[in-house]
């Protein structure tokens, strides 16, 4: 009985809503990361803080982008497809003045690449050819968004509002 009054308070502490604002995000730019193969850091200006407020309830803020929707939703984490760009939760302000600047380790993602798991590298090139054959057939802008979960993930999952990433920018770092 102890033990199960002690989950109860545990999920309503977590599930507390902080109101934390939905924030607008802008890109600023993209480039490579000389450290790893297929590894790239972005950069984007925010009108809300974001490590702080995301960490009253949530767990490892990360930037996410797609090609199929104008708004990223909730909808597009349902089967984790269509990703093209996605992050490991590195968030890091870099600036707070003429509103927040990040700074976000990425990599790029290609649905329907088969797994190298014992190559990642071998899997990094794969899929790098593959978006470079495939960017053309895209939009203009991959719509990137804030994202994270909550701890136990007693509530919504947090998602700013979409920002554009041009696909002229993802061409350069691609060369």
């Amino acid at each position: 009985m102890k033990n199960i009054l002690i989950i109860l308070i545990s999920i309503l502490f977590f599930s507390c809503n902080h109101d934390i604002p939905i924030a607008n995000i802008q890109f600023i730019k993209i480039e490579k990361n000389d450290k790893y193969e297929n590894s790239f850091f972005l950069y984007f200006k925010s009108d809300v803080e974001l490590i702080e407020n995301l960490q009253k309830e949530h767990l490892g803020a990360r930037v996410d982008c797609f090609f199929k929707n104008e708004r990223v939703n909730k909808r597009d984490y349902a089967d984790y497809k269509g990703f093209i760009l996605s992050s490991v939760g590195d968030l890091e302000l870099i600036s707070k003045k003429d509103k927040y600047t990040y700074k976000i380790k990425t990599f790029f993602e290609q649905e329907g690449i088969e797994k190298y798991s014992n190559n990642p590298i071998k899997q990094g090139e794969i899929i790098l050819k593959k978006l470079q054959e495939d960017i053309d057939k895209q939009t203009e802008c991959a719509n990137c968004a804030v994202t994270a979960v909550t701890f136990m993930n007693t509530t919504n999952r947090y998602i700013s509002n979409a920002m554009c990433l041009p696909k002229r920018e993802i061409k350069k770092v691609l060369k």
